[in-house]
């Protein structure tokens, strides 16, 4: 599995700094987030800052499986 500090900066920053909230319907920066590996997809989870809401999001990290 890729890990989320082993992307290059600009990848991560543009990876939490734009996530969606379905509840808020507005996109959020991620301060706090954990990862995992979805079907070789790497997956950021975090919460919403304004409502809780939970936030995920794939980060693309240009290596082919």
């Amino acid at each position: 599995m890729v890990r989320f500090a082993d992307l290059p900066q600009e990848v991560r920053e543009k990876a939490v700094g734009d996530v969606f909230c379905i509840h808020c319907q507005k996109s959020y920066r991620l301060e706090e987030f954990t990862e995992r590996e979805f079907r070789g997809t790497l997956i950021i989870e975090g919460k919403c800052p304004v409502c809780g809401g939970a936030l995920a999001r794939p980060v693309s990290t240009g290596i082919a499986h």
